[in-house]
């Protein structure tokens, strides 16, 4: 059961981590870049057709991210 814990507590913080860095990254390109570019740079640095799609999947990955680690907060303190 620790194990399993530890490994969910691992996950949620990586999803945070990179949903975070996923939506900085979509913001950067939404303001960095002028219109035209904006589609250019989205396909090349994020894999998405815009920024507004790369940042979707942050904050899903971010609310994911916190909710696995209410989850595997509520276990641990279960198993104690």
């Amino acid at each position: 059961m620790e194990l399993m814990v530890k490994l969910g507590s691992f996950i949620a913080w990586a999803l945070i981590a990179l949903g975070g860095l996923r939506t900085a990254m979509g913001f950067y390109v939404a303001f960095a870049f002028t219109a035209e570019q904006n589609t250019a740079a989205a396909k090349r640095y994020l894999a998405r057709a815009s920024s507004g799609e790369a940042i979707n999947d942050g904050m899903i990955m971010l609310v994911v991210g916190v909710a696995l680690g209410l989850l595997t907060k509520i276990a641990k303190n279960k198993a104690e």
